[in-house]
């Protein structure tokens, strides 16, 4: 399943804010793990970055509109 089925599957059935503030968290966990695998070098930091600029993205756009 892709991020943004996901995400429009947990706005249907969570509220607004609350998938607001899982974006900033998957964000901020993505961000961690990326930092962690370019420090010690044994993971591939591509996917973390992704992940963390997609939810991060997300995260602004769904603020916005609860704002």
């Amino acid at each position: 399943m892709y991020n943004h089925e996901l995400m429009n599957k947990m706005i249907d059935r969570f509220d607004m804010e609350k998938v607001t503030d899982f974006a900033e968290m998957v964000s901020f966990m993505h961000d961690v793990l990326y930092q962690e695998a370019i420090s010690n070098g044994r993971d591939e930091p591509t996917e973390h970055s992704f992940e963390r600029d997609w939810w991060k993205l997300k995260h602004e756009e769904l603020k916005s509109v609860t704002a």
